[in-house]
């Protein structure tokens, strides 16, 4: 699976929020401790600034993220590994049951389509056959369509 070498903050915090299997809250918690290290490159995208800000210093929000540096970054601070599929080394959090059997599809559906996710072209059963072929593959329990559904954020 490739990455773009410049992911965005958005981009940047769904990927953190996979490797080191945590909410999005934490993963951006840990992007913000990772922009203020200064030891991950960023350049700021001047394109998708608001017209009318008045921030004077854009903060991590309008940055995009070398991803090299930040893997690099999170292997040192987070105890991740390589670039290879999400790894921990730290006991993950408990869940309860209905998140649990939604994670493997998660992980499936960034194997799959990576931090965006399936295109909106594709129809709930094609993304859920997607998803199903991926976890037979993995050796992972396949859970029903709305759960694979949720995983996606298709369905609440």
């Amino acid at each position: 699976m490739t990455y773009d070498k410049w992911p965005s903050f958005d981009e940047a915090v769904r990927l953190v929020a996979v490797r080191l299997k945590c909410s999005e809250g934490r993963a951006k918690k840990i992007m913000h401790e990772a922009y203020l290290s200064g030891e991950v490159d960023h350049e700021l995208r001047w394109n998708e600034l608001p017209i009318l800000t008045k921030v004077d210093k854009p903060g991590p929000e309008f940055r995009r993220f070398n991803l090299d540096h930040l893997l690099d970054w999170l292997a040192r601070k987070h105890a991740i590994t390589g670039t290879g599929p999400p790894t921990r080394t730290i006991p993950p959090k408990k869940t309860t049951h209905k998140q649990r059997s939604r994670e493997p599809a998660k992980e499936a559906v960034f194997a799959i389509w990576g931090a965006d996710g399936p295109p909106e072209t594709l129809t709930n059963k094609q993304v859920c056959a997607a998803i199903e072929k991926q976890l037979r593959i993995e050796n992972q329990p396949v859970p029903g369509d709305s759960t694979m559904l949720r995983a996606v954020g298709r369905k609440k």
